[in-house]
């Protein structure tokens, strides 16, 4: 774990709850995981059985290459990363008050509505946000618009 997490752990069972919230209320869902930067997994949801060590690192490498794109394009980091496909979505999200060493990774099936989809991942990775210390809290990056009904 990084020394800003070491020393600024999020509240875990916040974290946790999140993530079986949005598991929850959103039922094509397959994975939800919180991920490092550097590519190890540190709490997972899933579904299905995927291998949480070789997610994370694919989304950690699709995370660096997606926010290396858009400094080179714009000079800013990326929000929010979304490969669509025929048969499933994947969402990446960085938690800045981890300094953007964590990573929300939420996998669906191909069926999933991608604008609830991408409103209720936004919410949870704002409620992950929320989950740390005060003082490292920002909105940068997440959106705090009401959950959708």
């Amino acid at each position: 774990m990084s020394d800003r997490l070491a020393n600024a752990p999020p509240d875990v069972v916040a974290c946790e709850a999140a993530l079986k919230k949005l598991m929850d209320d959103e039922s094509s869902i397959l994975t939800v995981m919180l991920a490092f930067r550097d590519g190890r997994p540190f709490m997972v949801r899933p579904r299905t059985q995927p291998n949480p060590g070789r997610l994370a690192a694919m989304s950690s490498a699709l995370s660096t290459l997606s926010t290396t794109v858009l400094r080179e394009l714009t000079g800013n980091d990326s929000d929010l990363t979304l490969i669509e496909g025929q048969d499933g979505k994947l969402l990446l999200i960085p938690i800045p008050a981890a300094g953007r060493l964590l990573m929300l990774t939420v996998h669906a099936d191909g069926g999933a509505n991608l604008g609830r989809l991408l409103s209720y991942s936004r919410h949870c990775a704002a409620s992950i946000n929320a989950a740390f210390p005060a003082h490292l809290q920002t909105t940068a990056g997440t959106a705090t618009n009401r959950m959708p009904a």
